[in-house]
């Protein structure tokens, strides 16, 4: 608040944020929502029967926290038909938007499968990893660097990320969906393993499938063949990312200079905790 009165701004812009609308909402200011997961809102997808407890817990949280902006700007490299827009709701749909400094990677061909993967729980993946012919290069399993047969471990860098994920074969990925786009970006099919719970990087990892720009499991037990099948159809992954994946950080930043330029266009905020889906 103390901001707000300080630099008089014309426009406020969160990233499903709880307490700026709130903060906005008290000093009258126009306030934007840029960001990925309010397509769980807009859009309709599947859901199937062992994700409903996912998806109704993913939906609660939403509308219960993050349903004050009524002008959401949604960034994904999927679009799935929209809802009927709610009362009030602005919701526009924008292709993916990729950070400058990946594009300042060439993506070359290399060898190697980039892995990010945070969850210490998931130690299998780790063992059959370690029973591939290929290199891997693992990001968030251990915050140090070290060599385990074919498996190098590397330190969190925001630079040597970038150069690992641009000169690989292919990435393997929980189902996030910055970095399936920058994985796209650089042309890079991704095999998934969304993290239990977490619907939104279910719904990433399905339209992964659906695009035909990788694939998910959510097996608890990878093995060698899982990878093998999914090695078979990189050609075609490849081709389908080449094709189809679209970029739109200008067409989103264009909006957003519109917007800020005419902020009585922008929905007023929901002064409740949600409406009904």
């Amino acid at each position: 608040s103390l901001h707000i009165e300080k630099w008089k701004p014309d426009v406020a812009i969160c990233d499903r944020e709880f307490f700026l609308p709130f903060a906005a909402q008290k000093y009258n200011l126009p306030c934007l929502s840029v960001d990925h997961s309010h397509v769980m809102k807009a859009c309709t997808y599947p859901v199937p029967k062992e994700e409903r407890l996912s998806w109704r817990l993913a939906m609660a949280n939403d509308y219960l926290f993050f349903d004050r902006t009524r002008h959401n700007l949604i960034v994904s490299f999927f679009h799935p038909p929209q809802k009927e827009p709610r009362k009030g709701f602005v919701d526009e749909l924008f292709p993916a938007v990729v950070r400058d400094v990946v594009k300042t990677r060439t993506p070359s061909a290399g060898d190697h499968i980039f892995v990010y993967q945070t969850s210490p729980t998931f130690g299998r993946l780790i063992a059959t990893l370690g029973k591939l012919k290929r290199p891997v290069i693992v990001y968030g399993f251990h915050n140090e660097d070290l060599t385990e047969g074919n498996i190098t471990f590397r330190a969190y860098h925001p630079e040597r990320i970038l150069d690992d994920l641009a000169s690989s074969a292919y990435a393997v990925v929980n189902g996030g969906h910055n970095l399936l786009s920058e994985a796209f970006y650089y042309g890079k099919p991704a095999l998934c393993f969304p993290v239990r719970t977490l619907f939104e990087q279910f719904i990433n990892a399905w339209h992964v499938r659906d695009l035909g720009f990788g694939d998910y499991s959510t097996t608890q037990e990878p093995t060698p063949g899982l990878f093998a099948e999914f090695e078979a159809n990189l050609d075609r992954y490849r081709t389908n990312v080449k094709e189809n994946f679209r970029e739109g950080t200008d067409n989103l930043v264009a909006r957003m200079r519109h917007l800020i330029e005419n902020p009585r266009h922008i929905a007023p905020i929901n002064p409740g905790h949600g409406d009904a889906a």
